[in-house]
């Protein structure tokens, strides 16, 4: 009875390795599915004043989460974008801000700076 137990012991171990290997395999890097781009608007003084224009953002299709950002997304690249797409606008003042409507769950966009780092602006 003891070597019936430690047989079905070991297949329940190695089918969970096999789910583990699946799921990590398909969760944890991302994945360039058929997302839609995000659209990010170029504001101008730390994302205080008003939209200058917009640049778009691929997304990443993740197994959980769905389309979202890229796991390794270089966000000063699209501040970097703003300033130069919209140079005259922008004055290479504009922060590459989302959500690209305006609108936010929270009422804050999030704004990228020049070094890619995320500020919260009411």
């Amino acid at each position: 009875m003891r070597k019936e137990k430690r047989h079905t012991v070991k297949k329940l171990w190695g089918g969970l390795i096999l789910v583990l290997v699946f799921v990590l395999g398909f969760c944890g890097p991302d994945a360039h599915a058929d997302c839609a781009d995000k659209i990010l608007r170029c504001i101008k003084d730390r994302g205080t004043k008003s939209s200058a224009g917009q640049v778009k953002m691929g997304q990443c299709f993740n197994l959980i989460l769905g389309c979202t950002d890229c796991k390794y997304t270089h966000y000063a690249k699209y501040t970097d974008e703003c300033n130069e797409k919209y140079a005259s606008a922008c004055e290479g003042q504009c922060w590459a801000s989302y959500p690209g409507d305006g609108s936010s769950f929270s009422g804050e966009l999030t704004c990228y700076d020049t070094e890619g780092k995320a500020h919260d602006v009411p």
